[in-house]
């Protein structure tokens, strides 16, 4: 939480001030806050921005003096509907105006593609982010996850919400059999600037034996039937060196098969070590009696990167996993003291009526650089 507050402090006095063109531009909506009472200019009906708004009701009515207008980027991260055209054609013939894509792959020639590629975007005031480039002035705002109110159900195998109150079984870290950390997801998150997921499939490609890391869903993609991208998108990458060119392209595609698909509860309950990428959105982890291991090679953050420490999750870059685990093996003890020292965190900081207090007591604070 320090770090949070060290933001703060670097601020000066700041114009809170955004064009409406900006705000559209950029997919930012802002919430006026004054006497317990929330105005949105932008406004989306939707599920996301209930969420939102009732999480600021929450901290407006236990802070009664807050006054402040908040700018919050309600994408997964800001700077993502900067698209980027790639020709992987051997003469590009700059007739881009013709094409129409279908899942980021052009209908008229499929070495042509769509795809984000975020740019850090410098505004004339901080906004609040839900994922932070770190090298920006932009604030975390805690996940749509965290600040859901709804309890965990628990009798569902795949879908978490939670809230004030958590429900969540888990067997004994010590009793779990697994010794290699796993981790499913069912995107690649198609983002030329975003690249720790596929650079962890990669190595779990390379390395099977020390990294169980793919791609599933349990349910067929709607354009790529039974896989969750299409095979161009290996060769995009591969065209823009993200990853190794000499990898076999047939053989990868595997680790993109809808039916690798695990539920988080099997992962969880089955695993002592789980490795993240890039994201939010890992709650059940937190609440579960594993070792996290996350891909330290982010560009970006999110707001639990603040709350939790290199002992409760362990960032690490692929030189590191096996020392790491190897670490773990032989420190029992200690691991299972770092994950009751991650529970009492999350409860301490992440629970929801706890979420209310500390960030509304951040957005006192915060409030006061505003001139």
């Amino acid at each position: 939480m320090d770090n949070l507050y060290n933001l703060i402090n670097n601020l000066q006095n700041i114009n809170n001030k955004l064009e409406n063109n900006i705000l559209i531009n950029n997919n930012i909506a802002t919430f006026k806050i004054k006497n317990g009472n929330i105005n949105v200019i932008n406004y989306k009906d939707n599920k996301r921005f209930n969420t939102i708004i009732q999480f600021l009701i929450d901290i407006a009515n236990t802070y009664k003096n807050l006054e402040l207008d908040l700018h919050l980027c309600y994408g997964d991260y800001l700077g993502a509907n900067n698209i980027d055209i790639i020709d992987m054609r051997e003469e590009s013939k700059n007739d881009y105006e013709k094409h129409t894509f279908y899942y980021g792959i052009s209908n008229d020639n499929n070495d042509v593609m769509r795809i984000v590629n975020t740019k850090p975007i410098n505004l004339p005031c901080p906004v609040f982010v839900f994922t932070k480039e770190k090298s920006s002035n932009n604030i975390l705002f805690p996940s749509l996850q965290l600040i859901n109110k709804t309890k965990y159900n628990s009798n569902r195998k795949d879908s978490y919400s939670w809230g004030s109150t958590h429900e969540f079984e888990d067997q004994d870290f010590n009793l779990k059999k697994r010794n290699i950390p796993i981790m499913r997801n069912t995107n690649i998150v198609a983002d030329l600037n975003n690249i720790s997921r596929i650079k962890l499939l990669e190595y779990s490609f390379n390395n099977p034996n020390i990294l169980d890391f793919k791609l599933g869903s349990k349910e067929l993609h709607k354009a790529f039937g039974n896989y969750v991208l299409d095979k161009q998108f290996i060769k995009l990458y591969k065209y823009k060196n993200i990853i190794n060119s000499n990898i076999d392209t047939n053989k990868f595609y595997e680790w993109f098969r809808c039916d690798n698909y695990i539920n988080y509860d099997d992962i969880i309950k089955n695993n002592k070590y789980i490795m993240i990428g890039y994201g939010g959105q890992y709650l059940p982890f937190y609440l579960g009696n594993n070792i996290i291991f996350k891909y330290k090679h982010d560009n970006y953050e999110i707001y639990e990167d603040f709350i939790f420490d290199n002992n409760e999750i362990i960032h690490i870059g692929f030189d590191e996993i096996n020392n790491k685990l190897e670490e773990c093996e032989k420190n029992i003890d200690i691991c299972e003291k770092n994950i009751k020292s991650r529970h009492d965190k999350f409860e301490k900081y992440l629970s929801y009526d706890n979420l209310v207090k500390h960030y509304g007591e951040f957005l006192l604070e915060y409030s006061k650089k505003i001139c």
